[in-house]
């Protein structure tokens, strides 16, 4: 893997390392949650850390050449399923504008 597939590689990682980070933040219930170190952290800002529930996909690939980044990727769900968020209804009040 060599030049644009690199750069493209470096950066999904970084996002990726950042998501984690974040995450990480949110279940240990930190004061400060650095959404701001990735953009895709911060598009995902009110999803994540919101009043919103969260489901997280992971696709693995069973071939043998991609062993060590289905290792990795279960490892990355597996932290992320541990993290407890909480979500409450929305419920309007009365005389509220619609």
């Amino acid at each position: 893997v060599g030049g644009a597939r690199l750069k493209e590689a470096i950066n999904i990682n970084t996002s990726l390392s950042s998501l984690k980070t974040v995450i990480e933040a949110i279940g240990s219930g930190a004061g400060h949650v650095p959404y701001r170190s990735s953009k895709l952290t911060w598009l995902l800002k009110d999803c994540i850390g919101g009043n919103a529930r969260v489901a997280v996909m992971a696709h693995v690939n069973p071939a043998e050449s991609h062993h060590f980044e289905t290792l990795s990727t279960l490892r990355f769900v597996s932290m992320v399923k541990t993290v407890k968020t909480r979500s409450s209804k929305n419920e309007r009040l009365k005389g509220e504008d619609e």
